[in-house]
C-alpha cells in the first residue's frame, strides 16, 4: 500500500505540472491503456532490426579497433563506459556486435529489471563489442533511436519483460520474441523529437542532483573505509602499545595481536559433502548477487530447494561471512553475513568466496576485516583473468596476513566500530531514500511523456 502511494503522489505530481493530450483512443494494451488520438502502435520488429546480423559489418581488417562494453560498463540510467577498445579479430566471435546509434538493454535477471541499456554513440570507427546479455536494437527510420531509448527506461517496458522472462534462478533471461512483438508506441517523428528533446533537457537536471547525492555519500563510504581500516589493525585505543609486524605494507601492529593467515582464522570454501541426505528435500535461502549489499543481506527471502541448489551453487551456513570475488563487486565491497537464512542454510551465485570463522575468530570481526580498505586493494592486485571476469582467488584469501586480537579484544572492536558507523550510516541511508525519490520522478517523468499521459509539445 505504501509503494503504490507513492506512485500515486509521483502521477499526481506530473499531472499539476503538465497537462494531458486533449483527446485518446484505447490503444488496446491493457499495459498501456488510452494513447493520444494520433499516435499509433507497432511491433517492434516492423519499425526495427533487433541483433543485426555480423555479416552487416561487411570486409574489416581485423586490425580495426572497436569499443568493447562489457556489462559492468553500462549503467541503469543509460550510461556507457566507453575507454575500452580492442581488435576487432580478438572480439569477432564470442561477442554481440552493434553500430553507431544502436541501443543495447541487459537481457538478463537482475540487469534488465534494473534497467541496464544505453545508447551506443560515440564508438570507435562506430563499431562496438560487448556482453552477450545485450539485446542489440537498430531502429528504421519511422522509430526515433532516443524515443525507443527513453521507452526502455519505463516501468511499462520493464514490467512486460520482466513476465516474460524464461530460465532458472538466477538465470532468467527475456526471450527475444518480447522484443519482436513489443507494442511500440509510435508518435509522428517531429512529435518524438520534441518529447526528447524535453526528456533530455528535464532528466539532466535530475541526474545533476544525483550526482550530487552520489558524490556525498562516496565522500561517506570512504570515511566508513578508513575508520574500520583503522580500528581493525589499531584497535579501540589511542594508546595501544605498538610493534613491528614484520609485514612490510601493515607496518606496525598492537602488542599482543597475532599475526596470522586468513586461513589460520577461519575456513575457506567449506566442502558441500557436510550436506546430509536429510536436507536434500529442505528449503534454503538464496542469494544472487543483487541480493547481497554493502555488509548486508539485502533481500533473503528467495528460497529454493537444497537437492536443487546444491551442485549448481556456493553454499554457506549461519554465521558464514561472504565476499564476492568477481570485479567490479570485489573492489567495491560487495559482502554480508549470512543471517536469518532459512533452515540456516544458504546457496547463492558462484561469485562468492565463503568465511567460516573459528573458535578464535568472531564473524562481524571478520566482515569488518574483508571490507577494509587495505583488503580490498591487496585483494584487487591479487586478481586474474580477462577484462570484466576478473575474480580474487581463493589462494589470495587463504594466505591473507590477519592482525587477530584476542575475542575479548574483537567483540569490543566490533561494538566500538557497530557505535561510530551508525552515524554515518544514517546519513548515507537519508542520501540513498534522496536518490530513489529522484530516480522514481526521473522514471515517472519517462513513462508519462513518452506514453503520451502528459503532453509536452508546448514545454520544450
Amino acid at each position: 500500500m505504501k509503494a503504490q502511494t507513492k506512485d500515486n503522489t509521483r502521477k499526481s505530481s506530473l499531472k499539476s505540472n503538465f497537462q494531458p493530450y486533449p483527446k485518446y483512443k484505447d490503444s488496446k494494451n491493457r499495459w498501456l491503456g488510452k494513447i493520444p488520438i494520433h499516435w499509433d502502435t507497432i511491433k517492434l520488429k516492423f519499425c526495427s532490426k533487433i541483433n543485426p546480423p555480423k555479416s552487416e559489418l561487411g570486409d574489416l581488417d581485423p586490425e580495426t579497433k572497436v569499443t568493447f562494453i562489457p556489462m559492468e560498463k553500462i549503467s541503469t540510467s543509460g550510461g556507457l563506459n566507453r575507454e575500452e577498445t580492442k581488435k576487432i579479430e580478438d572480439v569477432y566471435d564470442g561477442y554481440t556486435n552493434f553500430q553507431e546509434n544502436d541501443i543495447l538493454i541487459a537481457k538478463i535477471t537482475p540487469c534488465f529489471e534494473n534497467g541496464k541499456g544505453g545508447l551506443a554513440n560515440n564508438l570507435k570507427n562506430g563499431l562496438g563489442f560487448g556482453s552477450t546479455e545485450f539485446l542489440v536494437v537498430r531502429p528504421t527510420q519511422v522509430l526515433d533511436n532516443r524515443f525507443f531509448f527513453y521507452l526502455t527506461k519505463t516501468s511499462f517496458f520493464r514490467k512486460i519483460g520482466e513476465g516474460e522472462m524464461k530460465g532458472a534462478a538466477g538465470q532468467k533471461r527475456v526471450p527475444n520474441n518480447f522484443f519482436r512483438n513489443f507494442p511500440q508506441i509510435l508518435p509522428p517523428k517531429e512529435e518524438q523529437k520534441i518529447i526528447v528533446n524535453f526528456l533530455d533537457r528535464e532528466t539532466s537536471k535530475i541526474d545533476r542532483l544525483i550526482e550530487k547525492q552520489e558524490k556525498l555519500i562516496d565522500l561517506l563510504e570512504e570515511k566508513r573505509t578508513a575508520l574500520i581500516s583503522k580500528t581493525i589493525t589499531h584497535g579501540v585505543s589511542q594508546d595501544t602499545e605498538m610493534e613491528d609486524s614484520g609485514i612490510e605494507w601493515l607496518m606496525k601492529k598492537p602488542k599482543n595481536w597475532d599475526v596470522l593467515k586468513l586461513k589460520h582464522c577461519c575456513e575457506i570454501n567449506p566442502n558441500k559433502s557436510e550436506i546430509t541426505a536429510a536436507l536434500l528435500d529442505k528449503k534454503a535461502t538464496f542469494l544472487p548477487m543483487e541480493h547481497i549489499g554493502f555488509g548486508e543481506i539485502l533481500d533473503s527471502s528467495e528460497t529454493g530447494i537444497v537437492g536443487e541448489l546444491k551442485d549448481g551453487f556456493t553454499y554457506f551456513r549461519e554465521g558464514d561471512v561472504l565476499v564476492a570475488k568477481i570485479t567490479p563487486c570485489f573492489e567495491n565491497g560487495k559482502g554480508a553475513l549470512a543471517k536469518d537464512l532459512t533452515n540456516r542454510i544458504g546457496f547463492g551465485t558462484t561469485e562468492l568466496h565463503v568465511l567460516r570463522p573459528n573458535e578464535k575468530t568472531s564473524n562481524k570481526f571478520l566482515l569488518y576485516l574483508t571490507n577494509s580498505g587495505f583488503f580490498r586493494k591487496v585483494g584487487e592486485r591479487m586478481m586474474h583473468g580477462s577484462a570484466g571476469q576478473k575474480r580474487v582467488p581463493s589462494k589470495f584469501i587463504k594466505n591473507f596476513p590477519v592482525f587477530l586480537p584476542p575475542l575479548d579484544k574483537q567483540e569490543q572492536i566490533v561494538k566500538y566500530l557497530e557505535d561510530k558507523l551508525s552515524n554515518i550510516d544514517r546519513v548515507v541511508q537519508k542520501n540513498l531514500e534522496s536518490i530513489k525519490q529522484l530516480k522514481e520522478y526521473r522514471t515517472a517523468l519517462i513513462s508519462a511523456a513518452v506514453t503520451g499521459k502528459i503532453d509536452v509539445r508546448g514545454e520544450v
